[in-house]
């Protein structure tokens, strides 16, 4: 399991790209390729699950967000493997 956490490093600039960075996330998820996302709500950054194979596969996507294409992003890629999950959730822990 993969999640990313974004720190805006321009949050000044954020606003303006917005509408961009859903537009991306969007396009992930009709590849099927997100669980969730979302904002932090501390509006420093941000959260996102994905169901992909590997942290190099989910760097190289992220690294196709408009917000890291022009600088005011980054990403911190977790991977973690599900000890135990909610039986709702269980489809994930394959």
């Amino acid at each position: 399991m993969l999640i990313a956490l974004s720190k805006y490093t321009k949050p000044e600039e954020v606003v303006s790209l917005i509408g961009e960075h859903k537009q991306f996330l969007a396009e992930c998820y009709t590849r099927d390729q997100l669980i969730f996302s979302g904002p932090r709500t501390s509006k420093t950054g941000g959260v996102i699950l994905a169901k992909l194979n590997s942290e190099e596969e989910f760097r190289n996507l992220l690294n196709q967000d408009p917000l890291v294409k022009k600088g005011v992003a980054e990403y911190d890629i977790i991977e973690f493997a599900i000890g135990k999950c909610d039986p709702n959730f269980e489809c994930f822990n394959k």
